[in-house]
C-alpha cells in the first residue's frame, strides 16, 4: 500500500505493470494540500491497480478534504474493487464512481456537522486499471493523462471557470488576465451531497504509461514536456521523479504531486542527470498575482 502526502513517495510492482507516486509541497506554500493513492493487486485482492490524486482548496479545509479523499480510498477500496472484479470491467468502472462519490459524501459529512476547519474541498482524479483497461472518475482540475511514445493524450477535462468559458487563446493573451478564472473550479468534492463525476475509459498498450497529477504540474510543464520526460523514463517511479524536480526548478508555486503506472517493458533510463535531481526547498518569489488578486490589495490595502 502507499499513499500520503509532502515530501514522500511509494512504489508497487506486480507481472507486467509497475506503479509509483511522487509529491513535494513545492517552494512557496506553507502546506502540502495534495493526496496520492497507489494500490495494487496485493493490497487489492485482486489483479487491479488503483491510482488516486487530490488536490485541497482553499487553505487548511482543503489539506483537510483531500486527507479524508485518500483516507476514503485507502479504506473502501479493497473490498469494493475485490467484489467487483469478478463482474468484468464496467462493474470495476461503476465501482469506482462509488468511491468517488463516498469520498465526497465523507467531505460533505464534516463540513455539515461543524467538526472540521469549515469550507472543505478538492479534486479527484482516480483510475482503475485491469487488464489492458483504464477507467478514470474525473473531479475538478487535477488531470490523468495517456503517454504513449513522447506524445501525453490528455483524458480529462479541467472543470474550471477557463475551460467552461471556451474563451480563445488569444483572447487571453490580449485581453483578459486568466488567472482568476483557472483557479475558479465549477467542480470539486464537498461542495454538495453528490457531485456530478466525468467517467473515462481507455485502452492501454505496451510500453504505455498514465500519469495522473495535479496542477502543481501542469501550471509549470506543457503537455509536450510531460510527454518527453515520461517517455525518457525507464520505470514510473523515475518519470515521478523527473517531473516533480521539474516543475519545481520552473518556480514550484503550488504543491505537485504525481502518480504513475507503465505496462509492459519501457525503454527510456533510470538516472538522473545534473538537472533532474531533487531540489531542496528555498525561498521564491510568490507568482504573478491575477487580476481578482490585485484588486482586492488595492481595496484593503493589504500586502
Amino acid at each position: 500500500m502507499s499513499f500520503g502526502s509532502s515530501d514522500q513517495a511509494g512504489t508497487q510492482r506486480m507481472a507486467r505493470m509497475e506503479a509509483a507516486w511522487h509529491g513535494h509541497i513545492g517552494h512557496v506554500k506553507p502546506d502540502n494540500e495534495d493526496q496520492a493513492v497507489v494500490l495494487g493487486p496485493d493490497e487489492l485482492g485482486c489483479n487491479v491497480w488503483l491510482l488516486m490524486v487530490a488536490d485541497g482548496l482553499g487553505g487548511g479545509g482543503g489539506g483537510r478534504a483531500s486527507q479524508i479523499a485518500a483516507d476514503h480510498f485507502g479504506a473502501a477500496a479493497p473490498s469494493c474493487l475485490a467484489a467487483s472484479a469478478d463482474h468484468g470491467f464496467e462493474a470495476l468502472a461503476a465501482a469506482l464512481s462509488v468511491m468517488v462519490q463516498g469520498a465526497n459524501k465523507a467531505i460533505w459529512s464534516e463540513v455539515r456537522s461543524g467538526s472540521g476547519p469549515g469550507r472543505m474541498a478538492t479534486t479527484c482524479t482516480a483510475a482503475v486499471v485491469s487488464g489492458d483497461r483504464v477507467a478514470i472518475g474525473h473531479v475538478g482540475d487535477s488531470r490523468a493523462y495517456l503517454v504513449r511514445g513522447r506524445e501525453a493524450l490528455m483524458l480529462t477535462a479541467d472543470h474550471a471557470l477557463m475551460e467552461e468559458m471556451e474563451i480563445p487563446e488569444e483572447r487571453v493573451r490580449r485581453r483578459i488576465d486568466p488567472a482568476p478564472y483557472h483557479s475558479v473550479l465549477t467542480r470539486a468534492l464537498g461542495r454538495a451531497p453528490m457531485v456530478e463525476i466525468d467517467q473515462v475509459q481507455a485502452e492501454l498498450a505496451e510500453g504505455d504509461t498514465l500519469v495522473l497529477c495535479s496542477d502543481g504540474l501542469t501550471a509549470m510543464l506543457s503537455d509536450s514536456r510531460i510527454g518527453k520526460l515520461v517517455d525518457a523514463s525507464h520505470t514510473p517511479d523515475t518519470a515521478c521523479r523527473r517531473l516533480v524536480n521539474l516543475a519545481l526548478r520552473r518556480g514550484g508555486y503550488d504543491n505537485v504531486t504525481v502518480a504513475a503506472l507503465t505496462v509492459g517493458e519501457r525503454g527510456g533510463d533510470d538516472e538522473l542527470g545534473p538537472d533532474e535531481g531533487e531540489i531542496m526547498p528555498t525561498p521564491r518569489p510568490e507568482p504573478p498575482m491575477g487580476l481578482a488578486a490585485r484588486l482586492i490589495r488595492r481595496i484593503t490595502g493589504r500586502r
